[in-house]
């Protein structure tokens, strides 16, 4: 499936929910998806390592990226929703809504996401920690990044090794320099706590692709008494972030 609006094209994958290519003016902005790297994967419930939960085996960011139970889906000229039930083979049941959107802020090619999340069964809490793990194509050994206006730098390897999971906290705007022509503008908002929202920064293969994933809060926090829980508390999440290509 293709969303195409002015000189950019998102594709999504046929099977839910992975955005597989963003094209702008013909370039490719995001890692093509290969065997489980690539594209913008949805992480859900968990984000990071499998864990065990109530005697539930999650498997590593989450059953959501791997769900085919899709409930509808609806496309217009701009964008994409699809609505989709988690697995009861899991001993947990999560109702679910993913929309992708390309649009143009002040002549910027944008893609946004945004992820909702309600408990199927309101009677029942249920833990999530969400998150988005999209891969940017990148050639080069540093990263310059701008975390709520504060200029900084990372360098990718250390004596040849990568430097691994780097987690920052944000407020309001994480902006990444990718080259010398890209940048990518991350604004997660969420229905969470000012100031709880994480990126990490992370990649197996710096000579090909990078992540900068937006998530919810600290992964640790997943399933603990200090982490997010979905229903008769909460009615709902949502995460939202908008990468923006100058």
């Amino acid at each position: 499936m293709q969303i195409e609006i002015l000189n950019t094209i998102a594709t999504i994958s046929d099977e839910f929910p992975t955005v597989t290519s963003w094209k702008v003016d013909g370039i490719d902005i995001l890692f093509p998806e290969q065997k489980k790297r690539g594209g913008i994967p949805i992480c859900f419930p968990n984000f990071g390592k499998k864990i065990m939960y109530k005697g539930i085996q999650i498997p590593q960011h989450g059953f959501l990226r791997d769900t085919k139970n899709i409930l509808s889906c609806n496309q217009t000229e701009s964008d994409f929703m699809v609505m989709a039930g988690t697995p009861n083979a899991y001993g947990v049941s999560y109702d679910v809504t993913l929309k992708t959107q390309l649009h143009h802020q002040f002549n910027t090619p944008t893609l946004t996401q945004t992820l909702s999340v309600w408990s199927g069964d309101p009677s029942e809490e249920m833990p999530l920690c969400l998150g988005f793990h999209p891969y940017f194509k990148i050639n080069r050994k540093y990263l310059n990044f701008i975390r709520d206006g504060k200029e900084m730098n990372m360098e990718l390897f250390s004596d040849d090794k990568l430097i691994n999971a780097q987690k920052f906290d944000f407020e309001n705007v994480f902006e990444i320099q990718l080259d010398e022509k890209l940048s990518v503008v991350m604004v997660c908002l969420g229905s969470f706590q000012t100031g709880q929202q994480k990126v990490y920064i992370w990649s197996d293969n710096p000579d090909k692709y990078i992540c900068i994933e937006p998530v919810i809060h600290d992964t640790k926090l997943f399933g603990t008494p200090q982490g997010h829980f979905v229903g008769n508390k909460n009615q709902d999440f949502h995460i939202s972030y908008a990468c923006k290509r100058w």
